[in-house]
């Protein structure tokens, strides 16, 4: 167990005694500020974070004799670490956190500048701890910008879905886009936690870690969280050299005859592969399409490369299509796109960059070509390539109360895109300045403020939780804001 009075910082540590005197309340919320790469976030991560680190007993005495030693040492002194008030919260309350965090529910798509949690102590002798723990909090950054992105993604790929396919697009969307990004993390808990996030949106995964954080933290079920497919690796493709690499694809084809089965195919020349060996394999692919006792019998072509300097994957997917197009055929769909013959597919997964995977099903739909046949997976670009000012997310301090008496508290910078909500708030559903219902923050001196229902739900108090979400549950909370 982690020393819960670390898990801060440094400079967190002594703001207990910087705050008015008669201080009795901090409250905070928590938001994506206006500005964000995306217009809208989806909150996640929120749930998993506080079963993790703030629930139940999280204070003991071997944590404040050990935290008191480290710190004097950290700020040279022994007068900059008040371990009496960490003695009293554990006497006071167990060592449960006596705080209250209302949240909005997990999986929501919210407006950027509106709140998305907030927090406040509930017994005011502990007001300093709202500070102290939002370092901790403000980690949900990380999954929600996942979240959010796989969001968007989604969005983009069921249009293009919609127009190009008869295929129900939640029948095969959820699984165009790939989470590569285990070994591009930079750490076993991002991998868990952000690979968790993909899944919210999308069911294919090669992140293990990822199904067993949602079993635990979100009551996932295995069975409908995350999918993967055998596939294969160069260092299984270049074992006996280039002279035999067909010999690569037929051991496969062989070995797994039902099913999906993913070949890299540009460990040498992936023109020669497509063009020459998979089209002397057509009648066995087909054969293997036809026989197969799975629900689907594909055999998946994945470059890794480009072919040539200049090369762009959305060029390169639309070649192996065309030459799948040459070798096995397609029918043409009542929208009137063509579909690949459902043997054979294609994934790319080369350092995909966002705005690639939407060129490469712009690219097939203006090439008049069904997206069903192809997937794409993303790796580092999708767990790792994101910092929290993707979204702009800020934790700031509105309201405080002293002598019994709440003041509101704002931060208001020259930088205006900076400036903080200052007042208790509500999140609530309205209309907004343009007549559409959207989500509002509502402070408490609006004059509409009483008069709507708090969307925000108390999901932990005093080191319990009040609320959790079933990863089914926030699933289907996101899907409200897709269509």
């Amino acid at each position: 167990m982690k020393n819960f009075i670390l898990l801060t910082d440094s400079y967190k540590i002594n703001h207990g005694d910087m705050y008015p005197e008669g201080t009795e309340y901090v409250y905070s919320y928590f938001e994506a500020r206006n500005g964000a790469e995306f217009p809208a976030t989806q909150l996640f991560g929120l749930q998993r974070l506080l079963k993790k680190y703030f629930k139940g007993k999280v204070i003991t005495k071997k944590m404040i004799k050990k935290a008191k030693k480290k710190l004097c040492v950290h700020f040279g002194g022994k007068e900059f670490f008040d371990d009496k008030k960490w003695t009293e919260l554990l006497e006071d309350h167990g060592g449960k956190l006596p705080i209250e965090i209302r949240a909005v529910a997990e999986g929501a798509v919210i407006p950027n500048s509106n709140v998305l949690f907030v927090i406040v102590n509930t017994d005011p002798k502990y007001f300093w701890l709202v500070s102290h723990v939002e370092t901790l909090l403000t980690h949900v950054w990380f999954t929600s910008t996942i979240a959010t992105k796989g969001h968007v993604f989604k969005k983009m790929l069921n249009k293009y879905a919609e127009k190009t396919s008869m295929v129900p697009a939640e029948f095969f969307v959820p699984f165009l886009i790939h989470d590569f990004g285990f070994r591009g993390t930079s750490s076993l808990e991002s991998a868990e936690s952000g690979g968790l996030a993909h899944l919210v949106n999308f069911k294919g995964t090669d992140t293990l870690p990822a199904l067993w954080e949602g079993q635990k933290y979100y009551n996932a079920n295995l069975e409908t969280l995350g999918f993967s497919v055998v596939a294969s690796e160069h260092s299984v493709a270049t074992s006996e050299g280039e002279k035999f690499e067909e010999k690569y694809i037929d051991r496969l084809l062989k070995f797994y005859p039902n099913g999906i089965l993913s070949m890299v195919a540009d460990s040498y020349n992936i023109t020669r592969f497509v063009s020459e060996y998979i089209r002397k394999r057509r009648d066995a692919i087909i054969a293997r399409y036809e026989n197969g006792t799975a629900q689907l019998n594909r055999l998946v072509i994945r470059p890794d490369s480009p072919r040539f300097k200049g090369d762009t994957p959305q060029d390169q997917v639309l070649w192996i299509y065309q030459e799948l197009d040459d070798i096995f055929g397609h029918t043409v769909n009542d929208k009137g796109y063509k579909v690949l013959h459902p043997a054979v597919g294609v994934l790319y997964g080369d350092g995909l960059a966002d705005h690639e995977i939407e060129e490469i099903y712009k690219t097939l739909e203006e090439n008049e070509y069904s997206i069903e046949n192809c997937v794409v997976g993303q790796g580092g670009g999708l767990l790792q390539k994101v910092n929290r000012d993707t979204q702009r997310f800020a934790f700031k301090c509105s309201a405080q109360c002293r002598n019994g008496e709440w003041h509101t508290v704002q931060k208001n910078p020259l930088d205006q895109s900076k400036a903080s909500k200052a007042g208790r708030m509500k999140l609530v559903w309205m209309t907004n300045d343009a007549g559409v219902m959207d989500y509002s923050t509502l402070t408490e001196t609006h004059p509409l403020y009483h008069d709507h229902q708090d969307l925000l739900t108390p999901i932990f108090r005093n080191g319990k939780m009040l609320k959790e979400w079933t990863f089914d549950e926030i699933r289907k909370n996101g899907e409200l804001s897709i269509h």
